[in-house]
């Protein structure tokens, strides 16, 4: 791996760990946030989401379980209070959530042991009395905090055994009534509680079985007629044709004749006339123009007036640099002069300082021992002559650090200098040997002949559409017209042309076969269309009878006509939350695929 994939690699991870752990503090301040106000389901699902974030740091488990053990204990404080008022279901479901939060929880355990025991006792005086369905939703309710519970398992079983036993006979009745729906719901009930109670899986796939021959949807598909021309297209609608464009998971049957003997049939029958079939071929030739390369020619090269408008740059400033050199070696001469005055004017002042300096040695030679200060006033003179040697000194110094500034910056200019002229050379060079005319593509116009096709086909249908019940005439002689069209163009190829033109254009033109076909296609889907709307109202009728009898009260007829809608209706229903409670509540069945899947 390379240098720089590894460094890639570890800024990655980095910048991941960053994120994760901003995410994972914000989610840890939350959970805190929550914690200090008391809400504990609140900072439980914050530390659950830090916990994610980050498994590795004890942080947030930590504080989880201390969360839970919050959250267990709240729920058991509303347990008792429930316990208290006799409400036990509620209070058992409370106190299995506590204990799945704090397992660890003696109260806990203790709650979950008593009140399990009295759930269970009042789901025995249920099942005593013959309240099935209430006992039936203790057990259960006990089962799901306490799987292996022996006492709820042999209640239970006695209870589903009850209950598929007292549906079974339900559906029994029912089926001797000629009530299939509501046999079909206590059957499917009977199987939810015991999947394998006697006969009940095949009673259930007979009852299934003649209620969906009593539900199916005929479309009896009379063969269409047509004279001439228009006998051809009729010669592709059948049956099967439509068949195949309807869901299959329908009870609905497209056939050819009408069955006999069949009482109470549903659906409608359809049959129709083609006419004014056409078809036409239409062509014309338009002019189209292009250009093609078809020699060379040639202009004046850009590159030389850019070539010297650089140039002309680069002397402009090779100017510049030159006066600014000027300017710098007279500021440097100017320097030097003051560094030579300077200089003399040190050597001065060093020649005072030596004067005064033996002037105070001869002083001190010829004076007498008694004498407190002999030579003041020539020491005197001795400092002030030193104090202006050294303002000498020091201005020469300066001025000499000034001139090595400037010879810096002289040397610095010249260096410029040396560039800027080898740049102005190279460029020079450049524009002397660069051509003032280049070739270009010459571009000459060209035209050539398109032909453009285009076919169409159209049929018109007089449709006639009869509900088998009564003969109710649905569409009577109704024209529908239907229509089909392609087009493409074509020309020859021209070699050495322009590129679009050389390898040319075939046509491709779908043949009046083809068109029938589509006109076909287009029919059937129109029938599908005007199928499924009786279809649909058909099964609408029964949703909207078993809503007016479940507004009555009604149950056992509001329960056949919605199996009834529910069976002649694809398997995501747009309503099925509301059809599920109305047969959890009337039959005990919570989900509405307990129909179809045994």
């Amino acid at each position: 791996m390379s240098v720089l994939i590894r460094f890639i690699t570890m800024l990655v991870v980095a910048l991941a760990l960053l994120s994760c752990g901003g995410a994972y503090a914000d989610a840890i301040a939350r959970g805190d946030k929550f914690a200090d106000a008391g809400q504990w389901d609140e900072a439980a699902s914050a530390y659950e989401k830090a916990a994610k974030l980050d498994p590795n740091d004890p942080e947030a488990r930590i504080k989880l379980k201390e969360v839970r053990r919050r959250q267990a204990t709240e729920r058991l404080e509303r347990a008792a209070a429930l316990e208290q008022r006799g409400e036990l279901a509620k209070a058992l479901a409370l106190i299995q959530e506590a204990v799945r939060f704090d397992s660890e929880s003696v109260d806990g355990q203790r709650a979950l042991t008593r009140v399990t025991d009295a759930v269970l006792e009042k789901a025995e005086k249920l099942f005593e009395n013959g309240k099935l369905r209430k006992a039936f939703e203790l057990t259960t309710l006990v089962l799901e905090g306490s799987k292996n519970h022996p006492r709820a398992r042999e209640l239970d079983d006695r209870v589903r055994s009850a209950l598929a036993e007292k549906s079974y006979k339900r559906a029994q009745k029912f089926m001797e009534k000629d009530k299939l729906g509501n046999a079909l719901v206590e059957l499917a009930a009977c199987m939810t509680y015991r999947p394998d109670y006697p006969d009940a899986k095949l009673h259930f796939g007979q009852v299934k079985l003649k209620l969906e021959q009593q539900l199916r949807f005929v479309v009896v598909l009379d063969r269409f007629s047509g004279q001439g021309k228009n006998a051809g297209i009729t010669k592709g609608l059948n049956p099967d044709m439509l068949q195949q464009a309807i869901d299959e998971r329908l009870l609905l049957s497209v056939v050819a004749t009408k069955p006999k003997n069949e009482e109470d049939l549903h659906g409608v029958a359809v049959k129709g006339e083609f006419s004014d079939y056409g078809y036409d071929h239409k062509k014309k030739t338009i002019t189209r123009h292009c250009d093609y390369v078809c020699g060379k020619t040639y202009k004046p090269n850009p590159r030389i007036q850019q070539l010297r408008g650089e140039l002309a740059r680069l002397e402009q400033s090779l100017s510049g640099v030159d006066g600014d050199i000027s300017r710098k070696e007279k500021d440097l001469s100017r320097v030097q002069q003051d560094q030579s005055k300077e200089e003399s004017e040190s050597q001065k002042r060093q020649g005072d300082v030596d004067q005064a300096r033996s002037r105070v040695e001869q002083c001190r030679a010829k004076a007498s021992p008694d004498d407190s200060s002999p030579c003041s006033s020539e020491e005197s003179n001795l400092r002030s002559k030193q104090g202006w040697l050294d303002s000498a000194r020091n201005r020469v110094e300066s001025a000499r650090s000034k001139a090595d500034r400037l010879r810096n910056d002289v040397s610095n200019i010249r260096d410029r200098r040396d560039s800027a002229r080898q740049s102005r050379d190279q460029k020079n060079s450049e524009l002397l040997n660069t051509p003032e005319q280049i070739s270009v593509d010459k571009y000459c116009p060209h035209k050539y002949q398109v032909e453009q096709h285009g076919v169409t086909a159209q049929v018109t249908l007089k449709l006639t559409m009869d509900e088998l019940a009564d003969d109710k005439s649905i569409v009577a002689n109704q024209p529908f017209k239907y229509g089909s069209q392609a087009g493409d163009e074509t020309f020859p190829a021209q070699v050495g042309r322009c590129a679009e033109v050389a390898g040319g254009d075939a046509l491709k033109l779908p043949s009046e076969v083809d068109l029938r076909k589509d006109l076909m296609t287009k029919v059937v889907r129109d029938l599908r269309s005007k199928v499924m709307a009786s279809y649909d109202a058909y099964r609408r009728g029964f949703l909207a009878a078993a809503r007016r009898d479940e507004a009555a009260g009604l149950n056992d007829q509001a329960t056949e006509s919605y199996v009834r809608y529910v069976l002649t209706g694809p398997h995501a229903l747009t309503d099925k939350d509301k059809l599920a409670a109305f047969f959890s509540r009337t039959r005990g069945i919570g989900k509405l695929d307990a129909l179809w899947r045994f």
